[in-house]
């Protein structure tokens, strides 16, 4: 729904460019971030990436889509994503919030099986944010001496978990936006 970013994502032109012919494009399809994939927005704290997402959840529901924010880090704004277009109303935030056990904490496990079950359900959208604050089933169950903790243990679950959310993606025409925070040093802050 934005043109420059539309014309980016599905082209690598950009309009600013002085070589660029706005004829050669269709611009009722310019395209931009694809249905039936997995999008993986990246980057350091404080750049956009919740907000572009944000945009595209608002423009996919100008659309007529079905949307779906999974807020793994407690971080979902009303305000901002309502300033970037999205509909509260028809927009469903899983806040990972278990209202019959608080305790309950939601394993990345879990969390990938929520993925590729809004994608059977229909959902054209679906926002993870973010992996940076999942944890691995082994390690909220303490089990360390299986090695189920740390970053190598959740990348071993991503490895296995994103190649069927890709799947189901693909199969059930949804876009699955996975924001990722990009750390100067891994474990730090």
């Amino acid at each position: 729904g934005h043109f420059y970013l539309d014309l980016a994502v599905a082209h690598g032109v950009s309009p600013d460019e002085s070589d660029f012919d706005i004829t050669k494009y269709d611009l009722k399809n310019l395209g931009g971030f694809p249905l039936g994939y997995l999008v993986e927005l990246s980057g350091p704290e404080g750049s956009g990436k919740s907000s572009l997402a944000y945009r595209v959840v608002g423009q996919a529901q100008k659309r007529g889509m079905k949307c779906a924010w999974i807020d793994a880090e407690f971080s979902f704004s009303k305000k901002l994503a309502v300033i970037n277009g999205a509909n509260l109303d028809e927009l469903d935030v899983a806040d990972l919030v278990d209202t019959d056990d608080p305790t309950h904490l939601y394993s990345a496990e879990e969390i990938f099986e929520r993925i590729c079950d809004l994608c059977l359900a229909g959902y054209k959208v679906i926002v993870l944010d973010s992996v940076a604050n999942l944890t691995t089933r082994a390690e909220l169950d303490n089990r360390l001496d299986e090695g189920g903790v740390g970053m190598a243990a959740l990348a071993a679950v991503l490895s296995k978990a994103l190649k069927k959310i890709v799947n189901f993606a693909a199969k059930f025409g949804a876009m699955v936006i996975v924001v990722n925070q990009m750390r100067e040093k891994p474990g730090g802050l």
